[in-house]
């Protein structure tokens, strides 16, 4: 980067340190410097998309092309609807998609608060996981802790 780029980040960025505008930044330039500039975008996006509070509506407005080029590095998880149908509880369901690694972690995390389905938290372990939760029929977020997210697939 020019040195008077530098400059005026490290001056918009004193005071503002939570905003991670050098953190970004670099972020940004080894992303476009390593796989490109198209890559850089999608890499965005996928941020924006994963840890944005606009997730719904974000994925709402996209196409199942853009989603499926998008979240190309989230662990993706297909799912007959054959199979959602035989394991509709939540907690079957996280463990028989391998999100966990059985029934009992399953339940422990999920009544921990550590399990959130689309963005929203999931703490009942009667909770039923159907056709409704899936974005346009297709796609459920499941995230597991703070940085372990899964894109499940519903297929024919």
């Amino acid at each position: 980067l020019p040195q008077a780029e530098i400059n005026s980040l490290i001056e918009e960025h004193i005071g503002n340190e939570y905003k991670r505008l050098l953190q970004k930044k670099l972020a940004e330039e080894v992303t476009n410097f390593v796989h490109g500039r198209e890559n850089l975008q999608l890499a965005i996006k996928a941020t924006e998309l994963l840890f944005s509070k606009d997730t719904m509506q974000i994925i709402s407005a996209m196409s199942i092309e853009e989603l499926d080029a998008t979240l190309k590095g989230v662990p993706a998880i297909e799912v007959s609807k054959n199979q959602l149908e035989s394991q509709s509880d939540i907690i079957t369901f996280l463990a028989e998609t391998g999100i966990f690694p059985s029934k009992g972690e399953a339940k422990k995390m999920l009544q921990g608060g550590g399990v959130s389905l689309n963005k929203q938290k999931a703490t009942d372990v009667a909770a039923k996981v159907d056709l409704s939760l899936f974005i346009n029929g297709k796609y459920l977020f499941v995230q597991k802790g703070k940085t372990n997210y899964y894109l499940i697939k519903l297929t024919d």
